[in-house]
């Protein structure tokens, strides 16, 4: 055999059989891949479930077959430095200037972000009527409602979007719901856009390789809101910029890390002197939670005597709630995108705030 054909061969053979000796030495697991989701566990076969044990063992084999972790680690940094693209444009958006966005996987947000993806005139008034229920339902148990708006990165960076990510109609969720609230209900929801067009000439107030505001961005929208609950209740706490330290810090962003780069992005946490008790746990972690179950419930004692604050949260509360703790007695952070009647009624909250990202509203129309 002619030797060059030889070489090709075994190269060849090499090449197949290299994966499945990787499966059982796991070498390759020395170059770690983080995607910012939990990859497929090994199934168990349930008798006689053969159909559901084939996909499941098929999504698991394409989580953890031999070389993954090499060869997606090469393939991600192949496609962002040589070509400048994403190696996953469904989870994370290349931008301008090396910013990062989150992709359609995000709750379909650049479809959101381009005016493609609307809310119908009766999704429109379901979410006026589920509000307005909402909010009646509280003032009748004595308590105020609040429902503040935390801008895509999308809707306050747009400069930094590719060419093609763009609104041609100049309408999003968001223009929707703010105005069809405000004229069937007269609620004003708290948007945070028009003050983050004025701070974000001073300041970066989101990350270049997340998708959440960072501390300036969340502290900014603190004192918005805060001065906005004040207009009703003007003995509430506010903190101040002199009241935080700044500590800098590097920060290994969630977009990054879905593409399994090692971007690490210079951060400063406006950090705040602890004087508030963490509070034991009361409610129960609902089985269908998808995230740690230490994430559902935390709250927490700050101001005795204070008035107590639940809050329906999601991500973007992360940061947000160690500064507005400081201005409740006692505060509640639920980790829902929705608020929850049995879990108000228990609670007797004297102020319910609803926060949510606008890449969730969807969530209101449910």
């Amino acid at each position: 055999m002619n030797p060059r054909h030889t070489f090709l061969l075994f190269g060849f053979l090499i090449i197949l059989i290299l994966p499945t000796i990787d499966q059982f030495t796991g070498f390759s697991k020395n170059w770690t891949v983080s995607e910012k989701r939990e990859l497929a566990s090994l199934p168990a076969y349930e008798f006689p479930q053969f159909e559901r044990f084939v996909d499941q063992y098929d999504a698991y084999y394409q989580d953890n077959f031999g070389l993954r972790n090499l060869l997606f680690s090469g393939y991600s940094r192949f496609k962002y430095h040589a070509l400048g693209v994403s190696p996953l444009p469904h989870k994370v958006v290349v931008g301008k200037d090396d910013w990062l966005f989150g992709g359609n996987d995000l709750n379909g947000v650049v479809r959101e972000t381009m005016g493609l993806d609307t809310f119908t005139r009766a999704e429109l008034e379901k979410v006026a009527i589920q509000v307005q229920q909402t909010r009646q339902r509280l003032q009748q148990q004595g308590a105020s409602y609040y429902l503040m708006v935390v801008p895509n990165k999308h809707t306050i960076y747009p400069e930094h979007l590719p060419d093609y990510v763009h609104n041609e109609t100049g309408v999003t969720k968001l223009d929707q719901v703010q105005r069809y609230l405000k004229e069937r209900i007269n609620l004003e929801i708290i948007d945070l856009r028009a003050i983050f067009e004025e701070a974000k000439e001073q300041f970066q107030i989101y990350y270049q390789t997340d998708s959440h505001w960072n501390y300036k961005g969340a502290f900014i929208g603190y004192l918005y809101l805060m001065q906005r609950l004040r207009m009703d209740d003007p003995a509430l706490d506010m903190l101040q910029l002199r009241d935080l330290e700044r500590v800098p810090v590097d920060r290994w962003g969630d977009l990054t890390q879905m593409i399994n780069m090692d971007f690490v992005e210079p951060d400063t946490v406006l950090a705040i002197t602890e004087t508030c008790t963490e509070l034991p746990r009361r409610l129960e972690v609902p089985s269908h939670f998808p995230l740690a179950s230490n994430l559902w419930e935390i709250r927490y004692q700050c101001n005795p005597g204070g008035k107590k604050l639940l809050v329906y949260r999601d991500s973007f509360s992360a940061i947000l709630l160690h500064y507005l703790k400081k201005s409740f007695g006692e505060s509640v952070y639920v980790w829902s995108a929705v608020e929850n009647e049995e879990i108000t009624r228990a609670e007797q909250p004297d102020v319910v705030l609803q926060v949510m990202g606008e890449r969730l509203l969807e969530f209101l129309a449910r």
